[in-house]
């Protein structure tokens, strides 16, 4: 039986209702993190920070599964468009450029990788690309699956986890730019024909410069396929003296079936000079090493020492010639 407290009873109903509409309306955003200590760049419209850039190396075997995250943010005003997909990850043999397209034998692993978003707002999953919505100072969580093929080969797989700003459909006419920053995955599988092969190229240390910086360079190819790591060590001595004036050790990781071209500066070096310089590589189980002196010398007092070479020879030639020729004269008067 209604009563005539049924007008208060079905309007809170209603109200309630509509509570729980927005909610449901809403519930897209409801895990959504917005970070207030993300730095707002008013210079940019679209941008996105990631942390961390890359993964540890994964050590993994035929059958295994790894479980790994990592955090996209904006850190613009606007709320923006963007999207979210696994790619290879590769380093091209001759021009040395990342690639992030090219399907090769070691980027199996973006066809071993499921990933999902957490955080935001997802609308919708095709072609493997999650299409999501970004809110200013909001952070999302991404998760990825790896689970590595009973029957795969050995070797070293690398991935590479985008996520990529969307120029919109009226942007037409319009200076727009998409923003793409990515984390990347490295792995080494141990399993059939994993092998460490590589060599230096060259190893080169000039023995006359006309200019600073004193630059010493060298190059090394991966022929295996497993990545490893390169060691460097440059040391420079003035050569009067012995006194070390500059010294510099670091590390590159060369991916399988690529090459590596790195260098060494020493950007105060003088405009003259002799200096001892070493290069020493290390990789895998080989190390090469080159010592020389270099010369510092500027083109202009190499100029002038010829000139003053040129000048004195001169000078000697026309000294013999006129001891010639008071030689011819006395001989005359004889």
């Amino acid at each position: 039986m209604l009563t005539n407290k049924s007008p208060k009873l079905m309007m809170a109903i209603v109200g309630v209702g509509a509570v729980l509409g927005m909610v449901l309306g809403t519930a897209g955003s409801a895990f959504a993190v917005i970070n207030n200590q993300i730095t707002i760049d008013p210079d940019k419209d679209v941008n996105i920070i990631i942390s961390p850039f890359s993964s540890n190396r994964l050590k993994m075997k035929p059958g295994d599964v790894y479980d790994g995250e990592f955090t996209v943010a904006s850190n613009v005003r606007e709320t923006f468009e963007a999207t979210l997909q696994v790619t290879p990850f590769s380093t091209d043999r001759e021009t040395e450029t990342k690639d992030f397209s090219t399907d090769t034998a070691r980027t199996q692993m973006s066809k071993w990788t499921t990933v999902k978003l957490e955080g935001c707002d997802t609308n919708k999953v095709e072609d493997d690309m999650i299409y999501f919505t970004f809110r200013s100072q909001e952070e999302c969580y991404v998760k990825y699956h790896i689970k590595v093929p009973a029957n795969a080969m050995g070797g070293s797989q690398n991935i590479g986890i985008f996520a990529q700003s969307v120029v919109p459909d009226d942007a037409e006419g319009m200076i727009k730019s998409s923003y793409r920053i990515g984390h990347t995955v490295h792995a080494d599988i141990d399993g059939p024909g994993a092998r460490f092969e590589g060599n230096v190229i060259y190893n080169n240390v000039p023995w006359l410069l006309f200019n600073p910086p004193l630059t010493v360079d060298s190059r090394v190819e991966n022929t295996g396929n497993l990545d490893f790591g390169v060691n460097y060590h440059v040391n420079m001595k003035n050569y009067f003296g012995g006194v070390e004036v500059f010294d510099k050790t670091w590390s590159r990781s060369v991916m399988a079936d690529s090459r590596h071209t790195d260098s060494a500066s020493w950007a105060e070096a003088p405009v003259l000079g002799l200096f001892m310089v070493t290069q020493q590589i290390e990789l895998l189980d080989e190390t090469s090493e080159v010592s020389k002196l270099v010369l510092i010398v500027p083109i202009w007092l190499i100029v002038i020492i010829v000139g003053v070479i040129l000048l004195l020879l001169a000078a000697l030639i026309l000294k013999i010639r006129e001891n010639k020729k008071k030689r011819t004269k006395t001989v005359d008067k004889m």
